[in-house]
């Protein structure tokens, strides 16, 4: 897909379930975010809700990988957040209460490292499963016992960290 194959805003955006894996690329899919994926943004619901598991919240200043993380994550049915800052990250756990929270290290509006600080200090968000993610490997003592997934993600371990970290059984 190009931006030419689109016809000027207001458009109807693809279903997820329309898109197949193989366009699951920043290239493909960056004429869909900017629209799709703005702010604190919940993402389109698919076919698989009724059988959903819990919400995993995914915070990261770039649209393609949240958008990345999410469809493979609904691909094994959980319900997914996608959130692009660290301040509205706060407030949307401090709300919603996700089973998991995937925080990239370098954003806008306050670090990774910072946003994890924050959350475990407050009592409505303490108890939140929290992993840190990053294509650099941070130097972050300050933050033991947080698990870390490295950047690019191999889709197979990733999923099954979240299973394992937000209490899913894996026959799920």
């Amino acid at each position: 897909m190009s931006q030419a194959d689109f016809p000027p805003p207001p458009y109807e955006l693809p279903h997820p379930d329309d898109i197949p894996p193989s366009s699951w690329d920043a290239e493909h899919l960056s004429p869909l975010l900017p629209t799709w994926l703005n702010g604190v943004t919940e993402r389109p619901t698919t076919k698989r809700d009724a059988d959903a598991m819990p919400t995993i919240m995914i915070v990261d200043d770039e649209q393609y990988i949240g958008y990345l993380l999410s469809m493979l994550l609904m691909e094994y049915n959980f319900q997914t957040r996608v959130v692009q800052n660290a301040e509205d990250a706060f407030v949307a756990a401090c709300e919603e209460q996700p089973a998991l929270m995937l925080i990239d290290f370098m954003m806008p509006n306050g670090n990774g490292d910072t946003l994890i600080c924050r959350l475990q200090a407050h009592d409505a968000t303490r108890h939140i499963p929290l992993a840190l993610m990053s294509s650099a490997r941070p130097r972050l003592a300050h933050l033991q016992g947080i698990p870390f997934l490295p950047k690019p993600f191999d889709h197979d371990e990733l999923v099954e960290f979240v299973r394992r970290h937000a209490s899913v059984p894996a026959d799920k």
